[in-house]
């Protein structure tokens, strides 16, 4: 067994070998490990020898070592390949019967562990297999195998591995994969063995192949494939290899992990660009890097000196670069300063919980990987934003600042629009964006948000010296890059800006805005093809519901809001005293003018009455078309979370929270919403022309009692102990509207009804 070149069989066969033994210095079985990065080493090898079993072209595995004695070969280099052909061998032979004979093949087993080695032995016995199927459920099902086994690292990885082989040679005919692996002439997988005479020598070996104690990288073996797949190259090929041992490697160091090496950051960076290639090609593909590269950058791969100049230009524009420093320049996840500060922000924003400025680092150390809800750690905007980067860096595109802060706002409010399927698509309007600075060719992402870019961009050509403040309030947390809820004012919009900002950063001021905003108009945001409205909220670190209200959509269906709010904000900038003092006055002005008038729409009660905007989710679902006095107010988003009728939430409030009164609470959509008395006997309904109240249960005393007390507050009877008590009300533009407030009529029911024992 010196230098010759054999198959699996042919070591029992032709070298002498009657046993293969994975000597205890070893570590254990790591090609079916569990992970994506491993996963794809495994796919990688299971597809070239699938390959070279079904297509019938003979493939090397390289050379294997090891130390051979008294017929027993050790391998100190090799153990993994040689334990997937084993495997594979098992597999066929369970398959084919070959099994029951069990050949010198099967002679195979660990020496690390005895229940490894134990595992191995059940594997090839006849007995133990009758009847059996080459999957790991059947073989932990079996009264052999043993429960803590479940636990052992290597037989835990190769059932992972059998189960790997069986869905990849599933479909190809047993019988011939047994006999193109064990044929005596031109046997389809081979490798070059090596024998290591004496042990301290082969120990010697052994260790400096493995002085880092750790196992072969995926990227070590993908990038040897590599090299393969780039051969017809020529000097590009060796260029490759020469940058990824020197200069790639120099440059990605300070970006290493905990074990000190690189080489995963080189597979999820080149992964990545693998990837970015693919759209770049019109496609959307998946699986292991190693085909997918070999389509890429193969000799018949009609665009591979493109594909692979990017891939060198990317990792190039790197070399000599302080990285974080770069992306600090760029990106910061900072909050915005005050928007009154005019000048020019030196860092784009970055949102979000999680958000990172550094998309470099972020995509050498997450790339590839899931968080627990399957969604990417890199995520797709993460990595549309880096290509943005890698386009102006390679290409030394012009205004590259201005192009990345619209695409980050674009970016921000498309998340509906990005898709994997799109993400071809998306790149061109990238590519369109960073190159040519063209916003009006973007088609794939959110197109209210490209009109919002084209617009500030048309005002900015005109009053450059506002991009500050522009800027400034693209970075506000709350519109998060999205300005159609503002006039693009010249004169007025650096005042509005610093107003916007010393109400709306400060949490403790929301109350007060959603009840100011209220005195200008209908303000609310309708949800197409719903019957919820959207109002802001006064609950603290609600931000995400204000930026509902205030940002994204079209400009044209956001009028309503946008001319409350800008009203509201020339009353702050023209005050001199504290926003909520303003705030409180025009509220409090507001208010007394609608009492004069008798005028109490749901406006004056949503205004009056801090509870009726007590929802967290400032989200209201209409009857109507109007919001009128018949209205959820939802807590969460959904009615079938608990929610409450603003109306019967006041009224209870205002009532002192009687305890013989249940605290109102609703679930789902019922049409009925009853305000309860503890006794279950009164209970009492907002309806649009009053207060609906009935008698639940009437006894020989409570019946008359009820029907006293009703008519003297006016009830108009429509059943025995049902009725309404009418709000007087006017007509108003249309519309029925109080003239008194029905908050107060309702209290004086309340209070009659409880102080009758009821």
């Amino acid at each position: 067994m010196k230098g010759e070149i054999a198959s699996y069989s042919g070591l029992f066969r032709d070298s002498g070998i009657s046993r293969i033994e994975i000597p205890l210095i070893q570590r254990d079985y790591a090609q079916g490990r569990e992970g994506v990065a491993v996963r794809d080493i495994r796919d990688g090898f299971l597809e070239v020898l699938a390959n070279a079993v079904e297509c019938g072209v003979p493939v090397s595995l390289d050379f294997i070592y090891g130390d051979f004695a008294d017929g027993v070969f050790r391998p100190l280099d090799g153990q993994q390949r040689l334990t997937t052909l084993f495997l594979i061998h098992w597999y066929a032979a369970c398959r084919t019967g070959e099994l029951e004979h069990r050949g010198t093949w099967a002679n195979f087993n660990y020496a690390t562990r005895p229940s490894a080695r134990t595992f191995c032995e059940r594997l090839t016995d006849p007995t133990a297999m009758a009847s059996g199927e080459p999957s790991s459920r059947w073989l932990m099902d079996q009264p052999w195998f043993a429960f803590d086994w479940r636990h052992d690292p290597t037989i835990k990885a190769m059932l992972v591995m059998i189960d790997a082989i069986a869905e990849r040679f599933d479909a190809i005919d047993p019988h011939l994969i047994w006999e193109r692996l064990t044929r005596e002439d031109g046997p389809v997988v081979s490798f070059h063995t090596l024998q290591i005479n004496e042990a301290r020598q082969g120990d010697d070996l052994y260790i400096k192949m493995n002085s880092r104690g750790k196992p072969l990288t995926p990227f070590e073996n993908f990038k040897a494939r590599f090299e393969g797949t780039i051969a017809h190259t020529g000097e590009r090929a060796k260029e490759f290899a020469r940058k990824v041992d020197v200069d790639w490697s120099d440059m990605l160091w300070p970006h290493r992990g905990d074990d000190d090496i690189v080489d995963d950051e080189f597979m999820r960076y080149l992964g990545f660009l693998i990837e970015v290639c693919e759209w770049r090609d019109g496609t959307v593909t998946s699986g292991p890097l190693g085909p997918r590269a070999y389509a890429l950058f193969g000799p018949e791969a009609p665009r591979w000196e493109t594909h692979l100049t990017f891939v060198f230009d990317a990792f190039d524009t790197w070399l000599g670069a302080e990285i974080p420093d770069y992306f600090g320049e760029v990106f910061t996840t900072a909050a915005a300063a005050p928007s009154n500060d005019q000048t020019e922000p030196t860092a784009i924003p970055l949102f979000g919980r999680g958000a990172q400025s550094d998309l470099f680092t972020a995509c050498c150390r997450d790339y590839g990987e899931l968080w627990h809800s399957k969604a990417r750690a890199f995520s797709l905007q993460q990595g549309i934003l880096l290509y943005a980067v890698l386009m102006h860096r390679i290409g030394h595109t012009d205004e590259p600042m201005a192009r990345l802060r619209a695409l980050r706002n674009i970016v921000e409010w498309s998340g509906d629009e990005i898709r994997l399927a799109d993400m071809p698509a998306i790149l061109n309007d990238v590519d369109r964006l960073m190159i040519d600075g063209d916003l009006q060719s973007i088609s794939t992402l959110n197109q209210a948000q490209v009109a919002d870019e084209i617009a500030k961009a048309e005002f900015l050509a005109s009053n450059p010296h506002l991009e500050g403040v522009i800027h400034r309030l693209e970075d506000h947390d709350m519109l998060r890059g999205a300005l159609t809820s503002f006039d693009l004012d010249d004169a007025r919009l650096a005042a509005r800006a610093a107003a916007f900002d010393a109400v709306f950063s400060h949490e403790g001021h929301w109350a007060d805005a959603s009840a100011a905003l209220l005195t200008f108009g209908e303000y609310q945001r309708t949800v197409p093809r719903s019957t919820k409205s959207l109002f802001g909220t006064a609950a603290m670190g609600q931000t995400q519901f204000w930026r509902d209200l205030l940002a994204g959509g079209q400009r044209d269906r956001i009028a309503s809001t946008r001319d409350a709010l800008m009203q509201l904000l020339d009353a702050v900038a023209e005050s001199d005293v504290a926003p909520t003092v303003t705030m409180r006055d025009i509220r409090a002005a507001w208010l007394a003018d609608r009492e004069e008038a008798r005028c109490f729409d749901w406006r004056y009660y949503f205004a009056r009455y801090p509870s009726m905007r007590s929802g967290d989710s400032g989200i209201y679902v209409r009857h109507s078309e109007d919001i009128g006095y018949n209205v959820r107010m939802l807590i969460k988003t959904q009615l079938n979370s608990w929610y409450r009728d603003p109306y019967l939430l006041t009224l209870w409030e205002e009532s002192g929270r009687p305890d013989k009164i249940e605290d109102p609470w609703y679930r789902g959509s019922e049409p009925e919403r009853w305000f309860k008395f503890r006794r279950k006997s009164a209970e009492v309904r907002c309806v649009d022309d009053g207060w609906a109240v009935r008698l639940r249960s009437a006894g020989q005393k409570s019946g008359p009692r009820f029907l006293q007390i009703m008519e003297s507050l006016g009830w108009v009877q429509v059943g025995p102990y049902e009725g309404l008590i009418p709000v007087t009300q006017r007509e108003v533009g249309g519309q029925m509207v109080d003239s008194v407030d029905r908050i107060t009529v309702g209290r004086e029911i309340v209070g009659r009804l409880l102080a009758d024992g009821f």
